[in-house]
């Protein structure tokens, strides 16, 4: 299985190459977003000045800190360099899923990041972090089970502060009683929210804050209206059911997910949920639901393989490529991206977590 599976990834590594040089071509707006947040951290400016409109930095402002590595960059070589790191975050993600899924994971686990390939062509033409988000996240999961929890906690501590999404694998830790893991990830939090104190001190990160809740406060409204948004609320408000049918709806596909008897498929679903209840979930958000799709595609019954996967290779179905622009406007204003990913909890909460084969010792 070690052989086959070295291949396969190689295999993946290779295919994503060239959309990695393809991606570098885009105006990576979520690139410059990471880019200026972090030179104005650093600066002590206002992460928060109320112009920069759709392309607002919306995370942790400590997490700026992160991107600051790429200001040592010029733009055209960051737009090549990020697209990159986060294809090689993807092949990681994929080996650490093979390691999982024992001896069918060699093969599950890449072709489930094929089926997946739309939320990741948009993910490296937006050079956003879901990848990476998903890297640390998994990563959280194998250190907590492994007892290392406060390498765990830091780990999801750092994911969350990027993208607030993998903060409901807490939950599953909190079903679990996993305290430590717990504590390990409120330290880390702490520590990224007092990074601007370093930077603007204790009043301009006081600030800093209260500017962060505004810009939230202010935007979430207009991005639940944006055509592409494909969460739960966004689709609430384009039925008619205002903010009540959101929450009821988000409230619902994580009780289908936590109540999943199974650890491992609990962490997989609360992962390929949490885009769906949250505010802004774009297509590219829904790379989160990887570990499940590899998950079902890993099972021994050959139908619960092909349904998975099948509902996953279902989101390019409304793209621009395959079905042209009038087509993939009028599915993406239906939420059809979003509501395959509802069938997709929905279908793994049913069908999911049926043993995996123990790993191949060889």
């Amino acid at each position: 299985m070690r052989l086959r599976g070295q291949v396969a990834l190689v295999a993946l590594a290779l295919l994503l190459v060239p959309v990695v040089l393809h991606a570098q071509r885009f105006a990576g707006n979520d690139l410059i977003v990471f880019r200026t947040a972090a030179a104005r951290l650093l600066g002590g400016a206002d992460l928060f000045p109320g112009t920069d409109g759709k392309y607002a930095w919306r995370y942790a402002p400590g997490a700026a800190l992160l991107f600051a590595p790429l200001n040592l960059l010029s733009l055209h070589a960051a737009r090549l360099a990020w697209p990159a790191i986060e294809a090689a975050a993807l092949v990681l993600v994929v080996a650490l899923l093979q390691r999982r899924l024992g001896q069918r994971g060699w093969w599950a686990a890449p072709v489930a990041a094929l089926a997946l390939l739309r939320p990741m062509l948009d993910e490296l033409h937006n050079q956003n972090v879901n990848a990476l988000v998903l890297l640390l996240a998994a990563g959280a999961l194998l250190l907590d089970d492994a007892e290392r929890p406060s390498l765990a906690g830091a780990a999801l501590a750092i994911a969350t502060s990027l993208k607030v999404t993998p903060a409901v694998l807490a939950i599953d830790w909190a079903v679990r009683r996993r305290w430590r893991s717990l504590a390990a990830l409120a330290a880390g939090l702490v520590a990224v929210a007092l990074v601007p104190v370093a930077t603007h001190g204790p009043a301009g990160a006081l600030a800093l804050y209260r500017g962060w809740l505004g810009s939230e406060q202010g935007s979430s409204g207009r991005m639940w209206g944006l055509l592409e948004n494909q969460s739960l609320w966004a689709m609430s408000l384009a039925a008619g059911w205002g903010r009540a049918g959101a929450v009821v709806a988000s409230a619902g596909v994580l009780a289908l997910a936590v109540t999943a008897p199974e650890p491992r498929l609990r962490a997989a679903l609360l992962l390929a949920a949490a885009p769906l209840v949250t505010p802004y979930g774009w297509i590219q958000n829904f790379l989160l639901a990887l570990p499940l799709v590899a998950m079902l595609a890993a099972d021994a019954r050959r139908w619960v393989s092909a349904g998975g996967l099948a509902l996953a290779a279902a989101l390019w179905i409304p793209s621009y490529d395959v079905v042209g622009p009038a087509l993939e406007a009028r599915a993406e204003a239906l939420k059809i991206p979003g509501l395959l990913v509802v069938a997709l909890v929905i279908f793994g909460r049913l069908v999911g977590g049926s043993p995996s084969p123990r790993p191949s010792p060889r």
